[in-house]
């Protein structure tokens, strides 16, 4: 049933999508999809919930192997979740209804609050290891990493896989503008 709804839900937003849209792509009448959700606000909470839940549980620190530099569990992070937004229904429904259901988003707002927070502390401690620049606060940059993920999520499928050479490459070039100069012989950073 989930699985219908994201397919409408995705496609056409919170205010488009209508019960009788999901029920039919279900196979099932009206009546019987009232009888599993309450309403289209409780179908959307469900997809929305569960998307967090995953999210939350894929960034959670414990999964970051020790020793791994911040940076590369990031660029890892971010992947993840872009070839999530870019393969998963349930995934691609969640992001729209959190755009376009108020409920969804004021209900969501602590954990994703929650995710911000984790994948700024990375940013954080790239700073500290010296491989991201301090030049800018990392709820600053934390935002530019989910706008990169989100359009990496969007691009033409006609460029393959979410995480293609093209793709990395232009990661590294992210990261390159966001790495602190290093000082070289001389005095003057490179």
């Amino acid at each position: 049933m989930l699985d219908a709804a994201a397919a409408e839900f995705a496609r056409h937003g919170y205010t488009e999508t209508t019960m009788n849209a999901v029920a039919i792509r279900i196979g099932m009448t009206k009546g019987a999809l009232y009888g599993h959700f309450a309403s289209k606000e409780c179908i959307a909470m469900a997809l929305v919930e569960q998307c967090v839940s995953a999210w939350s549980a894929c960034l959670h620190p414990s999964r970051r192997a020790p020793g791994t530099p911040a940076a590369e569990t990031l660029q890892e992070l971010t992947w993840a979740l872009a070839l999530k937004m870019r393969r998963d229904a349930r995934t691609r429904a969640a992001i729209r209804l959190i755009a376009d259901c108020p409920t969804a988003s004021g209900a969501v707002a602590p954990a994703l609050a929650a995710i911000h927070r984790r994948l700024s502390d990375l940013v954080r401690q790239g700073q500290e290891e010296g491989a991201i620049t301090a030049a800018h606060s990392p709820e600053s940059l934390t935002r530019l990493f989910l706008t990169y993920t989100w359009g990496v999520s969007r691009a033409p499928s006609a460029l393959g896989d979410v995480r293609s050479v093209v793709q990395e490459a232009d990661w590294e070039t992210l990261l390159g503008l966001l790495r602190r100069p290093r000082p070289v012989a001389g005095g003057q950073p490179r």
